[in-house]
């Protein structure tokens, strides 16, 4: 996958289509509730087809090393690791805010041009 790949698909998911955030117990979770195929997912979580509920533990730096995230096309691994964490703090800094959908949208607007990518615009 190319970072502007996975960039649209958390765009799309939070933005377009205002998919609720991931939380649980006042934490964000990569997926909300464990035993639900269709329960509310992270931007980082949207990305683990294999999802366990023991990966909530595990930093996003070692879901990318152990391949359980996506690789994505760039030969530089720190800002592969830099991307995926922009994500997760895009999705975690405002998931408990009752202005999520706004606020998720200008910190994917920021991560886009820190990123160099196209910003996906309604």
């Amino acid at each position: 996958m190319t970072k502007q790949e996975v960039f649209d698909r958390v765009y799309d998911h939070f933005v377009t289509k205002k998919s609720p955030p991931s939380m649980s117990h006042g934490m964000c979770r990569l997926k909300q509730d464990p035993d639900d195929a269709n329960s509310p997912r992270c931007a980082i979580g949207l990305f683990i087809s294999d999802y366990t509920p023991d990966l909530e533990d595990v930093l996003v730096y070692a879901l990318i090393d152990s391949g359980t995230l996506p690789t994505i096309d760039d030969n530089d691994r720190k800002h592969v690791h830099r991307f995926w964490y922009d994500l997760r703090i895009a999705h975690d800094a405002y998931a408990d805010c009752p202005e999520f959908h706004t606020k998720i949208e200008a910190e994917l607007r920021d991560m886009a041009l820190l990123h160099r990518l196209k910003e996906i615009t309604k």
